[in-house]
Order: C-alpha cells, then sequence, then structure tokens
C-alpha cells in the first residue's frame, strides 16, 4: 500500500509539471520531444500505434523515484534527529534530481522545458514528499491499522482521479496525432469543398507530397492548364506596373511585355554594370520597382566589386529610362559572395521603397557574427529606402556603438528573396538554412499611428519558430554557443548590460507559414521562392498567398487569414525563381526559371 501511494503522490506532483508545460505556448513546448519518441520507435522496428500523451515520461519516472524512496530510505520522523533528517530531506531531493536529469537525457526532453517551472519542481519537491509522509506518519500512529487502510482509501481514489483528469487533458491536447489528424482531414474536407472545385480536380493524398510545415493543408488540387516561353538568359525575377509585366534578366536586362500576345520589347540594360560571374542566383540583376506614379524606379543588383546596389533611376517622357541621371540609394559589400536578397518593392504605406537584404554569409548555420540581428548593420534586413518615415529599433549590436539604423522594417532574416504588399499587411518569404524555410508576416495594423518599430523573426538565433540550437540533434557541427548563449550580441536598452538573446527570443514573432526540408525519402523541399497575391482575379483566391520551391514540383498557397494551405502540383520545368500574379489572366500566375523558362499556370 505504501509504494502504491507513494507512486500516485510521485505520479501527480510530476504530471502537474508536465501539464504546465504542455500548457505553454500550446503544447509546442513539448512536441520535439514527441516526435524525438515517435522516431525511437519507428527505428527499432515499434508496430503499434503510441497516443502521444506526457504520461509516457511522468510513468517511467515515477516508478523508479518510488522505487529508490521506499526501497533505501527509511523515515522515522519520531526519533530521527533535524541533522539526519535534513541528510534525508537532501536525498530526496538529489534522488529526484538525479532521476529527472536521467529521463531527459534519455528521453531528449532538453531544451523543452521551462526552466522556472522544473526548478520549482526539483525545489519544492522534497517539501511535498516529506510533508505527505509526515501526515501518513500521523495517521498510522492515531488510527488502528484496519482502520488505517480505510482513511487512506479515499487519498488513494483522490490521487486516481486527479491523475486521470491530467490524462484525459494531456488526450486533448494538440499533439494527439489521432485525434488531431481526424479532425484536421473533417477540416479539410469541408474548406476545400467550399472553394468549389470540380470533382477531378481535387488529388488523392497520394498523388500529393505530404505536408511537413504550420499552417493547415488543406487538400491537393489538379486541373491546372500551363503553358511556357523559353529565353536565353535566367529569369530572375517578375514585376507588374499598370497592368504590364517586366521580365527581369539575370545578365542585367529588363524586358516589357504590354499584353499576353505581345512581343517583348527591351526597356533596361545595364548589362555593363552588373557582375553575373557566377552561376545560379547569387549574383546578377535582382529586381525593378516602380514609385506609385511612374516617374523614377529602383533596381538592385551586384556590381563588379561584389556588393548589392540598389540605384534609382528616372524616366524620361517617353517612359524610357534616363541614364544619365541615376541616384545609388545603398550599397553594401558582400566577401561571402552569398545571400544578395535584393528584392524590392514600392511601398504604398511608407510612400517609400523597402528592399530586402541578406545576411551575406556562407551557406551554414552562422550562430555567431549575427548581424541579420544587429540593428546596426543593414544585413538580414528589409530596408526603407528613398522615404521621410523613420523606424524605432532596439539597439543591438556587439560593442554599444553607433545608433541603431532607422530604416529597419524587419530584421533577422537570412535570404529574403521575395517581399510585397498586400492591403494591411507585408509578407517577406526567406529562405533557410538547413531545415526550415518561412513565409513572414509585418501586420501594418499592429502599429500605433505613426509609431512605426521594426520587427525581429530571429534568425539566426530562431529557425522558424524554434531556437536554431534545438535543431542540433540533426547538425551537431553547426552549433555553437558562448557563455551558454547563442549570439555574440548585447542588448543596450536597459540599464544592465546583457546578451541580446533573452530579449530577442522574447520579442521575435515566429513566420506566417514555415515547412520543413526533410519530408520523406521521395521529398525534399530546399529553398523557398516567393510570391505573389492574385491581384486580377475572380474572388476564388482572394488573400491567399501564392510561392513555390526551389526544388519541389508544386506550387502552394496560404490563405494568410486562416493559414489554410493548397498545394498544386505542377511540372517539372526547372527550378524557379520568381511567382508573380498575372495581369493578363485572372486567376493565373506567371512562374519565372533559372533556365530561361516562362511559364504561366491557370489556376482551376
Amino acid at each position: 500500500m505504501n509504494f502504491l501511494i507513494v507512486f500516485l503522490l510521485n505520479l501527480t506532483v510530476l504530471n502537474y509539471l508536465f501539464n504546465l508545460l504542455e500548457r505553454i505556448d500550446s503544447a509546442r513546448i513539448l512536441e520535439y520531444s514527441y516526435t524525438n519518441l515517435a522516431e525511437d520507435l519507428d527505428f527499432i522496428g515499434a508496430q503499434f500505434s503510441v497516443n502521444f500523451s506526457y504520461f509516457l515520461y511522468s510513468i517511467p519516472i515515477s516508478l523508479l523515484l518510488t522505487f529508490i524512496l521506499t526501497k533505501f530510505l527509511v523515515l522515522d520522523f519520531k526519533n530521527d534527529k533535524i541533522e539526519t533528517m535534513l541528510k534525508k530531506f537532501l536525498l530526496i531531493g538529489s534522488s529526484n534530481l538525479a532521476i529527472l536529469c536521467f529521463f531527459i537525457y534519455f528521453l531528449r526532453l532538453y531544451e523543452l522545458l521551462s526552466r522556472a517551472y522544473v526548478f520549482f519542481y526539483i525545489l519544492l519537491f522534497p517539501f511535498i514528499y516529506l510533508s505527505f509522509q509526515a501526515i501518513l506518519n500521523l495517521l498510522q500512529n492515531t488510527i488502528r491499522k484496519p482502520f488505517y487502510n480505510l482513511a487512506i482509501f479515499p487519498v488513494v481514489i483522490g490521487l486516481i482521479f486527479i491523475n486521470t483528469n491530467f490524462y484525459n487533458s494531456s488526450l486533448d491536447n494538440i499533439l494527439n496525432r489521432d485525434k488531431v489528424e481526424e479532425d484536421l482531414k473533417i477540416f479539410a474536407e469541408e474548406t476545400i469543398d467550399s472553394l468549389g472545385f470540380t470533382e477531378d480536380e481535387v488529388l488523392q493524398d497520394e498523388e500529393c507530397s505530404p505536408w511537413l510545415g504550420t499552417g493547415t493543408f488543406v487538400g491537393c488540387v489538379g486541373g491546372i492548364k500551363i503553358t511556357s516561353q523559353s529565353y536565353e538568359q535566367q529569369v530572375t525575377n517578375l514585376t507588374v506596373f499598370e497592368n504590364k509585366l517586366y521580365i527581369v534578366f539575370k545578365d542585367g536586362t529588363v524586358y516589357l511585355q504590354k499584353t499576353q500576345d505581345s512581343e517583348l520589347e527591351l526597356f533596361l540594360d545595364l548589362t555593363d554594370v552588373v557582375h553575373t560571374e557566377f552561376p545560379g542566383m547569387s549574383q546578377g540583376l535582382y529586381d525593378i520597382a516602380f514609385d506609385s506614379n511612374g516617374k523614377s524606379f529602383l533596381v538592385s543588383y551586384s556590381n563588379d566589386d561584389i556588393a548589392l546596389v540598389f540605384e534609382k533611376y528616372y524616366l524620361n517622357d517617353d517612359g524610357t529610362p534616363n541614364y544619365d541621371n541615376s541616384e545609388e540609394l545603398l550599397r553594401l559589400s558582400n566577401n561571402v559572395k552569398y545571400h544578395f536578397g535584393g528584392s524590392t518593392i514600392w511601398s504604398e504605406f511608407f510612400d517609400g521603397y523597402l528592399v530586402g537584404i541578406g545576411d551575406m554569409r556562407e551557406n551554414i548555420m552562422p550562430l555567431v557574427h549575427s548581424d541579420a540581428l544587429n540593428t546596426t548593420s543593414y544585413k538580414g534586413k528589409i530596408i526603407l529606402l528613398d522615404s521621410e518615415v523613420s523606424i524605432s529599433s532596439p539597439l543591438i549590436n556587439e560593442h554599444g556603438l553607433y545608433e541603431s539604423i532607422d530604416k529597419i522594417v524587419a530584421y533577422g532574416l537570412r535570404n529574403p528573396w521575395q517581399i510585397t504588399e498586400y492591403k494591411d499587411r507585408l509578407i517577406i518569404t526567406d529562405v533557410g538554412s538547413q531545415f526550415i524555410e518561412e513565409v513572414n508576416e509585418v501586420k501594418y495594423s499592429d502599429y500605433q499611428e505613426k509609431n512605426f518599430e521594426s520587427v525581429s523573426f530571429g534568425w539566426p538565433l530562431m529557425m522558424g519558430s524554434e531556437l536554431s540550437y534545438s535543431f542540433r540533434e540533426r547538425n551537431k557541427d553547426a552549433m555553437t554557443r558562448l557563455d551558454g548563449k547563442i549570439t555574440d550580441l548585447y542588448y543596450w536598452e536597459s540599464d544592465i548590460i546583457q546578451k541580446a538573446d533573452d530579449y530577442l527570443i522574447e520579442n521575435s514573432k515566429s513566420p506566417l507559414l514555415q515547412y520543413d526540408h526533410f519530408v520523406n525519402e521521395n521529398t525534399i523541399r530546399a529553398a523557398i521562392i516567393g510570391g505573389d497575391f492574385i491581384r486580377n482575379g475572380t474572388g476564388k483566391y482572394d488573400d491567399y498567398y501564392f510561392f513555390t520551391d526551389y526544388v519541389e514540383n508544386e506550387i502552394y498557397g496560404v490563405n494568410v487569414n486562416t493559414q489554410d494551405l493548397l498545394i498544386f502540383p505542377i511540372p517539372y520545368l526547372g527550378n524557379p525563381t520568381s511567382v508573380k500574379g498575372s495581369p493578363f489572366q485572372t486567376d493565373s500566375l506567371l512562374v519565372g526559371y533559372a533556365n530561361g523558362i516562362l511559364s504561366s499556370v491557370e489556376l482551376p
């Protein structure tokens, strides 16, 4: 009986801890631990399904702790001296700590626990255990044995009742796979039915690669119509202005297409200043954007000095570029020749140009030298140019010198390949490192009047919604810590000089949507290519942001209000570089490719 009572007590206290942990951030704090356990079961060939409840952890921990305490610890409240009780108190605490640490390591629960909750659990457990044992001892000494069991019976029933409630609560969380998957399936069927696709347009699950990411996967849709044209140069970007299409080529030229059937016209030739030595998307002419009145435009490119240049040109009265009167708004050197960014748009909201700048770091996880989070650096940012608007940013850097840049709309980005403005929001697709791709969102409605504040998305401290350090199981060599911290930055806004990690973790925004690179042996997604909204549509795809991936043959559409996600499989045409809503056809997209193909995708 004593073993049972002690076990139920230990189980109750530990389940209370796990219940608190599970309630943090909608149970995400335990998600990776559950996933790791599932992978371990699969690895050893376990052929049974598991309801993922924290009871999988609390029961074995409680059993082992109960065995140790009942086997090796004898409490004598009547005869034990204070020194003896203190030693037993420490023994209880150290046994609990040792067993908990063992299971944290063995079950890979580290990085997922709230240190505050765990600390108080470790601190309070010896008091709770001794108090409970003291009550039991008092009952034993005052009640005869036959009646003692009757008196203790309600305690046992009460503890069982509490743990039953904990168990039922744990099965209702978002990580109960069977329940969640069934609920999502029903929801997806209802959602996709509401979009009005014909029966043959809705594909079966096996006809579409699985979705491994956030958002709510609604379904796989076929029935698209694709027509393509091929050009000699890599298409790096597409821009629509005044219902005309501007095709940006890597070599430094921009061609204009006025209607769907019209021939291309050379609009801009910057081949004499654009550097294209290296293959792929690393260098070349990146983007073009026009101001709202059509009197000027901004281009982004890499020059002979391997610098990222944002240069403003004016238009002549006949609409042709004036090459003699350009203005360089920003120039940034890039020694590593990677992650230039280069996306640019005209922002109606800020009345200026928004430009995306990469972190200009090697293609690894740089957990130090975190320029993307340094608010005195332009790297890894969305920057406002040619505007009178000022934006406040916290001072985050290595040494506290200088002032933060007052034009940072967003920071903590790796390679913001595309940005677009839609209604009251800015959408940023950020090409991830080894594991996670992001669709990020800045809501203009969050600004209080004219009090513009920059938004952090956490790279390289964060990958998606998780700490980068939590991915060390996938890539241990990429992880580095400095004095227990990940970045080399300090937060200088407080009276006390402190490392910036805690501030950035607390104040970085999770993506609107994120997805994983490694889905299964047949599906690997590798680099997000954005992205646009359909602005020439019938209303069917209102509020859907469309993007693709550099590797996988799919177009994705996510509703920015509901996070409903559609997947449209497409034939392999090459590696896409850009997606833009078509100005020529309703409910259609234009997709540019690295091999020079430009395809028109008519959605069902």
